[in-house]
């Protein structure tokens, strides 16, 4: 994919990212503060600005680094797991997209497989599709399994999207989501 294709645009070129890097100084003399402005693309919406979190989490991203999203509902966290998705998949990196319930799961299994036909698997208690697959959907408890498995099957996804990671405070579920933190195999990244 070419970056005219990409449906990230960082709108800097080259040589601005340059003049970027050596004009932005933080308050100690080696760090070098990016700024980026972004603007996404999406399907038959328009292009439009990301808010100030979206472009944190993204620039985090864009650097390998783990990210913690937390913002309330509807104000934009799944373009930011959608983008990290684009990524792996253009990048040759496996990612696993976990969800806390079946039925979320499947809807996540349509949705990237109607966008990266042929590299989406899917892996719940009563479903299980493509389980080697690029980009896997799971259930977090089907995640925690494998973390806890002897033979790691993970050593091909260097990413896992927590999504609605808040259920961390359930008092009857908050454990798999603790152990798959905790657990985390060190090559891996998380969102």
């Amino acid at each position: 994919m070419t970056e005219m294709e990409h449906p990230l645009n960082t709108g800097n070129t080259d040589k601005e990212k340059e003049i970027d890097h050596e004009e932005q100084r933080g308050e100690k003399s080696n760090e070098v503060i990016e700024k980026r402005t972004y603007s996404y693309s999406l399907g038959g919406v328009g292009d439009f600005r990301l808010d100030a979190f979206q472009e944190k989490a993204i620039a985090a991203v864009e650097a390998d680094q783990s990210v913690l999203v937390s913002a309330p509902t509807g104000a934009g966290k799944t373009l930011i797991a959608e983008h990290l998705v684009r990524k792996c998949m253009m990048e040759g990196r496996g990612v696993i997209y976990t969800a806390p319930i079946k039925a979320l799961s499947n809807q996540k299994y349509r949705e990237f497989q109607a966008a990266f036909p042929n590299l989406v698997g899917i892996i719940t208690g009563d479903v299980n599709i493509k389980p080697h697959s690029p980009l896997l959907i799971m259930t977090t408890e089907i995640f925690r399994n494998k973390v806890l498995e002897t033979e790691s099957s993970l050593d091909e996804h260097y990413w896992i999207i927590f999504d609605e990671i808040h259920y961390l405070d359930s008092i009857e579920r908050g454990t798999v989501w603790e152990e798959s933190l905790i657990l985390l195999p060190k090559h891996m990244r998380f969102m």
